[in-house]
């Protein structure tokens, strides 16, 4: 009797897990269709969309596949991805130092030579529950994007030939400094010699390096703001990127109305959205919106742009 009742136990605990799961996927697949139907109508000329780390939900972060398909998205105005050296000194794209090759074993680009990293087959591996909030409605989309790259192989690339891939869009190149960031940046201008960089905004947390970038060069350098003493440290730098729960409407504000450049990062749900959009109020429009997720920020922005059109037309 007992083991009846466990296996009838077992039994319903498993179709409840499976009817679940399936629930998770029906509610993904409308709220991307419905993204997918709506994005490539969307007017692009209205906000500045940066996709982080490459179109990083849909491929895995700063390959050539995650950059080729933002490339291809009107909406998407700038690709950041991110710059690390190698064991040699040479220089790729990749957010994190270590890195799989299966989920036991990892290489670590700082110890290792940069022919070997570009011949070797890497694992994503990354946490599927990233940008989950259960109190967003997005959820299921953002669970299912992650689960879809999970264990998906890659490959690194170079830095040039992460920006040569970029063609015409803005780029904004995260440097992740380590070591001595005078080396790091004798390196950058040594492998973009001869690249019009223009179109490069070079960005970092490390203030000190950044300042050194920006008064040793022609690049245009954008100081990353993380904490909020770092805010009254980085007021000499006229482009910033502030992390999105350190905004305030009277600091983005103050730096509109200095002529600085401000990048809201990372916004990857929409609660998070509907939280920067209202603290930005009327400068909703002026500000630059980072995100794994570009065409959900595209068309839930375009909503939020038409349903303000709709107010201010009801008052008149």
């Amino acid at each position: 009797m007992k083991i009846k009742k466990l296996v009838l136990y077992a039994t319903t605990i498993t179709l409840l897990i499976g009817g679940f799961h399936m629930k998770i996927s029906r509610d993904a697949k409308a709220y991307n269709d419905n993204i997918n139907a709506i994005v490539e109508t969307v007017n692009d000329d209205d906000f500045n969309i940066t996709a982080h780390r490459g179109f990083s939900s849909t491929n895995v972060e700063n390959t050539i596949e995650s950059i080729y398909y933002a490339c291809e998205k009107d909406y998407v105005d700038t690709l950041e991805v991110d710059a690390r050296m190698t064991g040699d000194g040479r220089i790729v794209l990749s957010h994190n130092d270590d890195l799989n090759t299966s989920i036991t074993n990892k290489v670590t680009i700082s110890d290792t030579p940069y022919d070997e990293l570009m011949t070797t087959t890497f694992r994503y591996y990354r946490n599927i529950f990233r940008n989950i909030d259960f109190a967003s409605p997005d959820w299921p989309f953002v669970y299912e994007r992650n689960k879809a790259l999970w264990n998906r192989e890659y490959h690194l690339i170079g830095l040039r030939e992460g920006i040569e891939t970029c063609g015409d869009k803005e780029v904004l190149l995260d440097l992740k400094f380590q070591d001595d960031y005078r080396i790091f940046t004798q390196e950058l201008i040594k492998e973009l010699d001869g690249v019009d960089t223009s179109n490069i905004i070079f960005q970092g947390f490390n203030t000190e390096a950044m300042r050194y970038l920006r008064d040793n060069s022609n690049f245009k350098v954008q100081i990353l703001i993380d904490n909020k003493p770092k805010i009254e440290q980085t007021m000499d730098f006229d482009r910033v990127g502030i992390r999105y729960d350190l905004i305030t409407y009277d600091l983005i504000d103050k730096y509109l109305s200095e002529g600085k450049k401000v990048a809201v990062w990372t916004i990857n749900n929409e609660k998070e959205l509907n939280y920067v959009v209202g603290i930005a109020g009327d400068h909703y429009q002026d500000i630059v919106y980072i995100s794994d997720y570009p065409d959900m920020l595209a068309v839930k922005l375009d909503e939020y742009k038409l349903a303000k059109a709709k107010v201010k037309t009801l008052k008149r």
